[in-house]
Protein backbone atom coordinates (compact mmCIF):
# COMPACT_ATOMS: atom_id res chain seq x y z
CA UNK A 1 0.00 0.00 0.00
CA UNK A 2 1.55 3.54 -0.79
CA UNK A 3 2.17 5.77 1.81
CA UNK A 4 2.15 9.72 1.46
CA UNK A 5 4.68 9.81 4.05
CA UNK A 6 7.14 12.29 5.21
CA UNK A 7 9.99 11.98 2.52
CA UNK A 8 10.62 8.11 2.85
CA UNK A 9 12.62 8.04 5.49
CA UNK A 10 12.41 9.50 9.50
CA UNK A 11 14.40 12.23 10.00
CA UNK A 12 17.42 11.91 12.76
CA UNK A 13 14.91 13.00 15.87
CA UNK A 14 12.92 10.43 15.00
CA UNK A 15 15.55 7.89 16.20
CA UNK A 16 16.51 7.25 12.24
CA UNK A 17 20.34 7.37 13.73
CA UNK A 18 21.63 3.48 13.75
CA UNK A 19 24.68 5.04 15.75
CA UNK A 20 23.48 7.37 18.35
CA UNK A 21 23.79 6.28 21.76
CA UNK A 22 20.79 3.48 22.71
CA UNK A 23 19.04 3.88 19.65
CA UNK A 24 16.73 1.57 18.59
CA UNK A 25 15.98 2.20 15.11
CA UNK A 26 13.11 -0.37 15.21
CA UNK A 27 11.80 1.57 18.39
CA UNK A 28 8.91 4.46 18.73
CA UNK A 29 9.82 7.86 17.31
CA UNK A 30 11.05 10.62 19.63
CA UNK A 31 10.47 14.66 20.07
CA UNK A 32 11.56 16.14 16.93
CA UNK A 33 14.50 19.28 17.00
CA UNK A 34 14.19 22.55 15.39
CA UNK A 35 15.07 22.42 11.78
CA UNK A 36 18.12 23.49 10.30
CA UNK A 37 18.27 26.54 8.34
CA UNK A 38 20.35 25.35 5.63
CA UNK A 39 21.59 21.76 4.91
CA UNK A 40 24.30 22.75 3.01
CA UNK A 41 26.13 25.56 4.45
CA UNK A 42 26.78 23.35 7.56
CA UNK A 43 28.28 20.93 5.56
CA UNK A 44 32.21 20.71 6.63
CA UNK A 45 35.34 20.67 4.71
CA UNK A 46 34.80 17.55 2.20
CA UNK A 47 38.10 16.54 2.70
CA UNK A 48 38.25 16.44 6.81
CA UNK A 49 38.11 13.11 8.63
CA UNK A 50 35.14 12.33 9.94
CA UNK A 51 34.70 9.61 12.56
CA UNK A 52 34.16 6.30 11.77
CA UNK A 53 33.06 2.82 12.67
CA UNK A 54 34.87 -0.24 13.59
CA UNK A 55 36.13 -3.14 10.87
CA UNK A 56 32.86 -5.67 9.70
CA UNK A 57 34.43 -8.12 8.31
CA UNK A 58 35.46 -8.89 4.65
CA UNK A 59 34.98 -7.10 1.63
CA UNK A 60 32.00 -9.09 -0.37
CA UNK A 61 32.02 -10.27 -4.20
CA UNK A 62 31.47 -7.80 -6.60
CA UNK A 63 29.74 -8.07 -9.50
CA UNK A 64 26.60 -6.40 -9.93
CA UNK A 65 24.67 -4.18 -12.59
CA UNK A 66 21.69 -1.25 -12.02
CA UNK A 67 19.64 0.11 -14.39
CA UNK A 68 17.47 3.28 -15.05
CA UNK A 69 14.37 3.57 -16.21
CA UNK A 70 11.74 6.46 -17.94
CA UNK A 71 9.21 8.73 -16.72
CA UNK A 72 5.94 7.96 -19.03
CA UNK A 73 3.89 10.84 -17.51
CA UNK A 74 1.92 8.03 -15.56
CA UNK A 75 -1.73 9.48 -14.33
CA UNK A 76 -1.92 9.95 -10.48
CA UNK A 77 -0.94 7.06 -8.76
CA UNK A 78 -3.92 6.83 -6.56
CA UNK A 79 -5.46 8.29 -3.64
CA UNK A 80 -3.31 9.77 -0.92
CA UNK A 81 -2.53 7.30 1.92
CA UNK A 82 -2.32 8.26 6.00
CA UNK A 83 1.09 8.52 6.47
CA UNK A 84 2.07 6.58 9.15
CA UNK A 85 4.05 9.51 10.95
CA UNK A 86 1.44 11.78 11.42
CA UNK A 87 -0.77 13.66 9.14
CA UNK A 88 1.14 16.62 7.00
CA UNK A 89 1.24 17.94 3.82
CA UNK A 90 3.65 17.49 1.55
CA UNK A 91 6.30 20.12 0.30
CA UNK A 92 5.97 22.28 -2.90
CA UNK A 93 7.79 22.71 -5.20
CA UNK A 94 9.96 25.58 -4.45
CA UNK A 95 13.46 26.86 -3.07
CA UNK A 96 14.00 24.09 -0.46
CA UNK A 97 15.43 26.61 1.40
CA UNK A 98 13.46 29.44 1.14
CA UNK A 99 10.92 30.42 3.67
CA UNK A 100 7.89 28.11 4.30
CA UNK A 101 4.75 28.40 1.82
CA UNK A 102 1.05 28.37 3.18
CA UNK A 103 -0.57 25.85 2.46
CA UNK A 104 -3.87 26.25 -0.41
CA UNK A 105 -7.00 25.30 0.35
CA UNK A 106 -7.86 21.87 -1.68
CA UNK A 107 -4.79 20.24 -1.59
CA UNK A 108 -4.22 16.94 -2.02
CA UNK A 109 -3.50 14.77 1.94
CA UNK A 110 0.10 14.90 2.57
CA UNK A 111 2.37 15.35 5.61
CA UNK A 112 3.34 17.58 8.67
CA UNK A 113 6.88 18.72 8.14
CA UNK A 114 8.85 16.36 10.48
CA UNK A 115 10.54 18.94 11.93
CA UNK A 116 7.84 20.85 13.29
CA UNK A 117 7.76 23.88 10.76
CA UNK A 118 4.06 25.10 9.51
CA UNK A 119 2.69 22.46 6.91
CA UNK A 120 3.72 23.20 2.96
CA UNK A 121 2.23 21.99 -0.56
CA UNK A 122 1.37 18.53 -1.99
CA UNK A 123 4.20 15.85 -2.01
CA UNK A 124 5.74 15.02 -5.77
CA UNK A 125 5.07 11.65 -7.25
CA UNK A 126 8.34 9.43 -8.34
CA UNK A 127 9.59 6.24 -9.54
CA UNK A 128 12.84 3.72 -8.63
CA UNK A 129 14.44 0.62 -9.73
CA UNK A 130 15.37 -2.82 -8.96
CA UNK A 131 18.74 -4.92 -8.51
CA UNK A 132 20.17 -7.99 -7.41
CA UNK A 133 23.57 -10.01 -6.18
CA UNK A 134 24.77 -9.46 -9.94
CA UNK A 135 22.46 -6.84 -9.97
CA UNK A 136 21.71 -4.32 -13.07
CA UNK A 137 21.25 -0.72 -11.53
CA UNK A 138 18.99 0.93 -14.08
CA UNK A 139 18.88 5.06 -13.16
CA UNK A 140 15.76 6.63 -12.34
CA UNK A 141 12.98 6.27 -15.45
CA UNK A 142 10.81 3.80 -14.05
CA UNK A 143 9.80 0.82 -15.66
CA UNK A 144 10.02 -2.84 -13.95
CA UNK A 145 13.02 -4.16 -13.15
CA UNK A 146 13.80 -7.87 -13.47
CA UNK A 147 16.49 -9.69 -11.09
CA UNK A 148 18.65 -12.01 -12.86
CA UNK A 149 21.72 -14.27 -11.38
CA UNK A 150 24.64 -13.09 -13.23
CA UNK A 151 27.69 -15.23 -12.37
CA UNK A 152 30.12 -12.13 -12.36
CA UNK A 153 27.96 -10.17 -9.56
CA UNK A 154 24.73 -7.88 -8.94
CA UNK A 155 22.62 -6.63 -12.05
CA UNK A 156 20.19 -4.54 -11.00
CA UNK A 157 17.94 -3.00 -13.83
CA UNK A 158 15.52 -0.05 -14.52
CA UNK A 159 12.86 -1.22 -16.67
CA UNK A 160 8.76 -0.56 -17.20
CA UNK A 161 8.26 -3.19 -19.30
CA UNK A 162 9.97 -6.46 -21.05
CA UNK A 163 12.81 -8.33 -19.38
CA UNK A 164 16.39 -7.59 -19.86
CA UNK A 165 18.39 -11.21 -20.82
CA UNK A 166 20.93 -9.99 -18.30
CA UNK A 167 22.47 -12.78 -15.87
CA UNK A 168 21.54 -10.79 -12.61
CA UNK A 169 18.59 -8.47 -11.23
CA UNK A 170 16.62 -5.76 -13.77
CA UNK A 171 15.22 -3.08 -13.22
CA UNK A 172 12.51 -1.53 -15.01
CA UNK A 173 12.22 2.17 -17.12
CA UNK A 174 9.22 4.09 -18.10
CA UNK A 175 7.63 3.36 -21.36
CA UNK A 176 8.61 4.93 -25.16
CA UNK A 177 8.47 3.18 -28.43
CA UNK A 178 11.25 1.71 -29.44
CA UNK A 179 12.79 1.47 -32.37
CA UNK A 180 15.37 -1.00 -33.80
CA UNK A 181 18.88 -0.69 -33.98
CA UNK A 182 21.91 -2.65 -34.70
CA UNK A 183 23.94 -4.58 -31.92
CA UNK A 184 26.26 -2.69 -30.24
CA UNK A 185 29.44 -3.55 -27.62
CA UNK A 186 30.66 -0.45 -26.23
CA UNK A 187 33.95 0.40 -27.16
CA UNK A 188 37.28 1.17 -24.64
CA UNK A 189 36.26 4.63 -25.21
CA UNK A 190 35.73 5.35 -21.30
CA UNK A 191 37.13 7.67 -18.71
CA UNK A 192 38.09 6.29 -15.21
CA UNK A 193 39.06 7.98 -12.06
CA UNK A 194 40.95 5.91 -8.79
CA UNK A 195 42.51 6.31 -5.73
CA UNK A 196 44.41 4.40 -4.04
CA UNK A 197 42.71 3.16 0.15
CA UNK A 198 44.46 5.51 3.03
CA UNK A 199 45.57 3.30 5.29
CA UNK A 200 42.58 3.76 7.55
CA UNK A 201 40.38 2.02 5.13
CA UNK A 202 38.35 -0.85 6.80
CA UNK A 203 36.79 -3.68 5.16
CA UNK A 204 33.85 -3.14 3.10
CA UNK A 205 30.97 -4.74 4.95
CA UNK A 206 28.74 -7.25 5.24
CA UNK A 207 25.88 -8.48 6.10
CA UNK A 208 23.65 -6.64 8.24
CA UNK A 209 26.44 -4.06 8.88
CA UNK A 210 25.73 -3.72 5.07
CA UNK A 211 22.59 -2.19 4.82
CA UNK A 212 21.08 -0.44 7.57
CA UNK A 213 23.72 -0.60 10.37
CA UNK A 214 26.41 0.44 7.53
CA UNK A 215 29.06 2.62 9.00
CA UNK A 216 28.54 5.18 6.20
CA UNK A 217 25.76 6.60 8.49
CA UNK A 218 27.99 6.86 11.48
CA UNK A 219 28.26 10.42 10.56
CA UNK A 220 24.57 10.62 10.48
CA UNK A 221 24.70 14.54 8.80
CA UNK A 222 27.44 13.92 6.15
CA UNK A 223 26.33 15.51 3.16
CA UNK A 224 28.33 16.91 -0.22
CA UNK A 225 29.67 19.90 -0.29
CA UNK A 226 28.63 23.12 -2.50
CA UNK A 227 30.47 23.31 -5.89
CA UNK A 228 30.13 24.15 -9.16
CA UNK A 229 29.32 21.95 -11.86
CA UNK A 230 29.49 22.83 -15.72
CA UNK A 231 29.47 19.95 -17.99
CA UNK A 232 29.64 21.49 -21.59
CA UNK A 233 26.36 20.82 -24.00
CA UNK A 234 23.91 17.92 -23.55
CA UNK A 235 23.34 14.17 -24.69
CA UNK A 236 22.61 14.94 -28.59
CA UNK A 237 24.64 12.12 -30.28
CA UNK A 238 27.27 9.70 -28.93
CA UNK A 239 29.85 12.59 -28.51
CA UNK A 240 28.45 14.67 -27.22
CA UNK A 241 26.90 12.51 -24.57
CA UNK A 242 30.28 11.38 -23.79
CA UNK A 243 31.48 14.55 -23.42
CA UNK A 244 28.65 15.74 -21.08
CA UNK A 245 29.03 12.28 -18.49
CA UNK A 246 32.81 12.51 -18.49
CA UNK A 247 32.23 16.44 -17.43
CA UNK A 248 30.33 15.90 -14.69
CA UNK A 249 32.06 12.39 -13.43
CA UNK A 250 34.90 14.58 -11.80
CA UNK A 251 32.18 16.22 -10.06
CA UNK A 252 30.42 13.30 -8.48
CA UNK A 253 33.56 11.57 -7.41
CA UNK A 254 34.57 15.08 -5.75
CA UNK A 255 31.23 14.63 -4.08
CA UNK A 256 31.42 11.33 -2.76
CA UNK A 257 34.98 10.52 -2.12
CA UNK A 258 35.12 12.87 1.31
CA UNK A 259 31.86 10.86 2.79
CA UNK A 260 33.38 7.71 2.58
CA UNK A 261 36.76 8.16 2.94
CA UNK A 262 34.95 9.76 6.03
CA UNK A 263 33.72 6.55 7.01
CA UNK A 264 36.83 4.82 6.62
CA UNK A 265 35.69 3.08 3.05
CA UNK A 266 37.86 3.11 0.22
CA UNK A 267 36.83 5.33 -2.96
CA UNK A 268 37.62 5.27 -6.53
CA UNK A 269 35.79 6.17 -9.30
CA UNK A 270 34.25 4.53 -12.40
CA UNK A 271 33.62 4.40 -16.11
CA UNK A 272 31.13 5.85 -18.38
CA UNK A 273 30.24 4.09 -21.61
CA UNK A 274 27.37 5.62 -24.55
CA UNK A 275 26.17 2.71 -26.39
CA UNK A 276 24.54 3.88 -29.63
CA UNK A 277 23.21 0.25 -29.94
CA UNK A 278 19.63 -1.18 -28.64
CA UNK A 279 21.45 -4.44 -27.43
CA UNK A 280 24.82 -3.61 -24.99
CA UNK A 281 26.97 -6.47 -23.93
CA UNK A 282 29.08 -5.95 -20.69
CA UNK A 283 30.58 -8.03 -17.73
CA UNK A 284 26.93 -8.49 -15.92
CA UNK A 285 25.07 -9.70 -19.32
CA UNK A 286 23.39 -8.32 -22.22
CA UNK A 287 20.73 -5.41 -21.40
CA UNK A 288 18.41 -4.48 -24.40
CA UNK A 289 18.00 -0.58 -23.99
CA UNK A 290 15.10 1.62 -25.42
CA UNK A 291 12.31 3.87 -23.94
CA UNK A 292 10.72 0.29 -23.79
CA UNK A 293 13.25 -1.37 -22.27
CA UNK A 294 16.68 -0.24 -19.93
CA UNK A 295 17.48 4.05 -20.39
CA UNK A 296 20.58 3.50 -18.07
CA UNK A 297 22.14 1.25 -15.94
CA UNK A 298 25.32 0.64 -13.66
CA UNK A 299 27.62 -2.83 -13.69
CA UNK A 300 29.46 -3.36 -10.51
CA UNK A 301 31.81 -6.15 -12.60
CA UNK A 302 33.56 -3.80 -14.33
CA UNK A 303 32.04 -0.50 -11.91
CA UNK A 304 30.79 1.09 -15.49
CA UNK A 305 28.12 3.29 -15.90
CA UNK A 306 26.45 2.67 -18.97
CA UNK A 307 24.10 5.83 -20.35
CA UNK A 308 23.04 4.38 -24.03
CA UNK A 309 21.43 7.06 -26.40
CA UNK A 310 18.62 4.79 -26.87
CA UNK A 311 17.44 5.08 -23.18
CA UNK A 312 17.57 8.56 -22.99
CA UNK A 313 16.19 9.51 -26.30
CA UNK A 314 17.05 13.31 -27.05
CA UNK A 315 13.77 13.71 -29.26
CA UNK A 316 11.88 13.03 -25.46
CA UNK A 317 14.11 15.39 -23.33
CA UNK A 318 15.55 17.60 -25.77
CA UNK A 319 18.13 20.15 -24.10
CA UNK A 320 17.17 19.56 -20.42
CA UNK A 321 20.73 18.85 -19.19
CA UNK A 322 19.81 18.42 -15.69
CA UNK A 323 17.38 15.26 -16.54
CA UNK A 324 20.19 13.09 -17.97
CA UNK A 325 22.57 14.55 -15.08
CA UNK A 326 19.98 13.90 -12.33
CA UNK A 327 19.70 9.46 -13.98
CA UNK A 328 23.34 10.03 -14.20
CA UNK A 329 23.89 10.74 -10.31
CA UNK A 330 21.28 8.06 -9.66
CA UNK A 331 23.89 5.11 -11.27
CA UNK A 332 26.75 6.67 -9.55
CA UNK A 333 24.19 6.53 -6.50
CA UNK A 334 24.67 2.65 -7.22
CA UNK A 335 27.64 3.04 -7.37
CA UNK A 336 28.62 4.40 -3.76
CA UNK A 337 26.05 1.63 -3.17
CA UNK A 338 28.90 -0.60 -4.31
CA UNK A 339 31.47 0.47 -2.12
CA UNK A 340 29.87 0.18 0.55
CA UNK A 341 28.83 -3.39 0.62
CA UNK A 342 25.25 -2.52 0.22
CA UNK A 343 24.71 -3.60 -3.59
CA UNK A 344 26.22 -6.98 -3.01
CA UNK A 345 24.06 -7.73 0.13
CA UNK A 346 20.81 -6.80 -0.93
CA UNK A 347 21.32 -9.01 -3.81
CA UNK A 348 22.31 -11.78 -1.46
CA UNK A 349 19.45 -11.36 0.78
CA UNK A 350 16.51 -10.82 -2.40
CA UNK A 351 18.16 -13.94 -3.86
CA UNK A 352 17.75 -15.97 -0.61
CA UNK A 353 14.41 -14.56 -0.63
CA UNK A 354 13.33 -14.75 -3.91
CA UNK A 355 13.54 -11.74 -5.66
CA UNK A 356 10.02 -12.04 -6.94
CA UNK A 357 8.56 -12.54 -4.07
CA UNK A 358 7.22 -9.69 -1.17
CA UNK A 359 10.55 -9.48 0.86
CA UNK A 360 12.77 -9.84 -2.52
CA UNK A 361 10.76 -6.66 -4.34
CA UNK A 362 10.89 -4.94 -0.85
CA UNK A 363 15.02 -4.79 -0.68
CA UNK A 364 14.82 -3.87 -4.60
CA UNK A 365 12.27 -0.98 -3.87
CA UNK A 366 15.11 0.24 -1.15
CA UNK A 367 17.95 -0.29 -3.05
CA UNK A 368 16.50 1.82 -5.61
CA UNK A 369 14.68 4.74 -3.94
CA UNK A 370 18.03 5.22 -1.83
CA UNK A 371 19.92 5.83 -5.31
CA UNK A 372 17.01 8.33 -5.75
CA UNK A 373 17.64 9.91 -2.55
CA UNK A 374 21.82 9.85 -3.60
CA UNK A 375 20.77 11.97 -6.86
CA UNK A 376 18.67 14.35 -5.04
CA UNK A 377 21.60 15.16 -2.52
CA UNK A 378 24.22 15.45 -5.98
CA UNK A 379 22.28 17.54 -7.41
CA UNK A 380 21.23 19.77 -4.68
CA UNK A 381 25.00 20.49 -4.26
CA UNK A 382 25.66 22.10 -7.33
CA UNK A 383 22.81 23.92 -7.91
CA UNK A 384 23.13 27.72 -7.17
CA UNK A 385 26.49 27.54 -6.58
CA UNK A 386 28.37 29.41 -9.20
CA UNK A 387 27.63 26.71 -12.43
CA UNK A 388 25.57 26.05 -14.74
CA UNK A 389 22.33 24.52 -13.12
CA UNK A 390 20.27 26.94 -10.95
CA UNK A 391 16.87 26.49 -8.89
CA UNK A 392 15.24 25.86 -12.21
CA UNK A 393 16.78 22.81 -13.27
CA UNK A 394 15.90 22.24 -9.82
CA UNK A 395 11.95 22.05 -10.21
CA UNK A 396 12.92 20.42 -13.75
CA UNK A 397 14.61 17.52 -12.09
CA UNK A 398 11.96 17.12 -9.43
CA UNK A 399 8.93 16.95 -11.89
CA UNK A 400 10.82 14.69 -13.98
CA UNK A 401 11.79 12.34 -11.29
CA UNK A 402 8.11 12.98 -9.78
CA UNK A 403 6.89 11.03 -12.96
CA UNK A 404 8.76 7.92 -12.69
CA UNK A 405 8.20 4.71 -10.40
CA UNK A 406 5.38 1.61 -9.99
CA UNK A 407 2.89 2.95 -12.27
CA UNK A 408 1.95 -0.32 -13.85
CA UNK A 409 0.21 -2.50 -12.00
CA UNK A 410 1.38 -5.39 -14.07
CA UNK A 411 4.69 -5.01 -13.60
CA UNK A 412 6.76 -6.40 -9.78
CA UNK A 413 6.70 -2.97 -7.32
CA UNK A 414 10.45 -2.85 -7.51
CA UNK A 415 10.80 0.46 -7.56
CA UNK A 416 8.53 2.16 -5.11
CA UNK A 417 5.54 4.46 -5.89
CA UNK A 418 5.36 7.29 -7.85
CA UNK A 419 4.86 9.37 -4.99
CA UNK A 420 8.13 7.53 -3.19
CA UNK A 421 10.35 8.53 -6.27
CA UNK A 422 9.88 11.89 -6.24
CA UNK A 423 9.61 12.16 -2.43
CA UNK A 424 12.93 10.17 -1.62
CA UNK A 425 14.80 12.20 -4.55
CA UNK A 426 13.45 15.38 -3.47
CA UNK A 427 14.51 13.99 0.39
CA UNK A 428 18.20 13.89 -0.50
CA UNK A 429 18.17 17.47 -2.27
CA UNK A 430 16.63 19.35 0.77
CA UNK A 431 18.38 17.58 3.53
CA UNK A 432 21.67 16.78 1.92
CA UNK A 433 22.27 14.00 5.01
CA UNK A 434 23.22 10.42 4.43
CA UNK A 435 21.63 9.40 7.30
CA UNK A 436 18.43 10.77 5.69
CA UNK A 437 18.91 8.48 2.63
CA UNK A 438 19.32 5.68 5.25
CA UNK A 439 16.19 3.47 2.96
CA UNK A 440 16.81 0.38 4.80
CA UNK A 441 15.97 1.45 8.68
CA UNK A 442 12.48 3.24 7.12
CA UNK A 443 9.39 1.56 7.65
CA UNK A 444 7.99 -0.22 4.94
CA UNK A 445 5.01 2.23 4.39
CA UNK A 446 7.76 4.69 2.99
CA UNK A 447 9.24 2.07 1.04
CA UNK A 448 6.14 1.02 -1.24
Amino acid sequence: MQSWGPFGPPPKSWGNDPFSAGADPFGAPQPGKAKPQDPWASVPDPWAPVPGAPSVGPAPMRGGVGKGWFGRQPPAHGAAQQDPWGSYTAPPRVDPWGDPQPVPPAQRPGYVDPWGGPPVGPTPLAVPKRSALPAVLMGAAGIVVVLVLVAAGVFVVFKQQGESSASGPVSPTSEMPATDQPTFTPSPRTRTTSTSPTPTTLPIPTGPAALGQNRLYANFDAGLPKQPCSPAGWPSDAGSALAFYEGVMPCLEAAWKPVLTGADMGFHGATVLVPTGTVVSNPCGTETVGPGDTPAFYCSTNETLYMPLAGMPAERFGDKAIIYLSMFAHEFGHHVQSLTGTLAEEGQQSRAAGTESAAGLELSRRLELQAQCFSGMFVGSIVDSGGRFTGADYQIALDDNSNRGDWNPNAPRDHGSVAHSGAWWDQGYRENKVGQCNTWLSPPEDVS
